[in-house]
């Protein structure tokens, strides 16, 4: 069998220290507290974002995306008062009732690999 070669996994160890979760400790209460009446799918989006956004808090933000308006069927609008609570920078650019869904379609986070949005 012939053995593929593999490139370094760079993303792996920054969500896998152990002080990156003790660091945030209060700042995950605060996520669980703000998105427990949510469903388990907007819940997981939430939690990607602002674990990505916390890694850098002051330079997570890689601009936009010009994507097509689609209809907004919205899901929560918070993210920028969560970000505050948690004192993640929010741009200016970046209206601050944006919606999760267009958050998640529109938005660049500078710690995820671009495969990865």
């Amino acid at each position: 069998m012939e053995k593929v070669a593999r490139r370094k996994d760079i993303y792996r160890p920054h969500f896998c220290e152990g002080t990156f979760y003790q660091n945030h400790l209060s700042d995950f209460s605060k996520i669980n507290h703000a998105i427990q009446h949510l469903n388990l799918k907007q819940q997981m989006t939430i939690w990607i974002i602002c674990c990505s956004c916390l890694r850098r808090p002051t330079t997570w933000f890689s601009g936009r995306q010009a994507l097509q308006s689609l209809p907004d069927d919205a899901g929560p609008t918070y993210l920028y008062n969560l970000f505050q609570e948690l004192k993640i920078a929010w741009p200016k650019s970046l209206p601050a009732d944006i919606s999760v869904y267009e958050f998640c379609r529109t938005v660049r986070i500078s710690p995820l690999p671009k495969a990865a949005q």
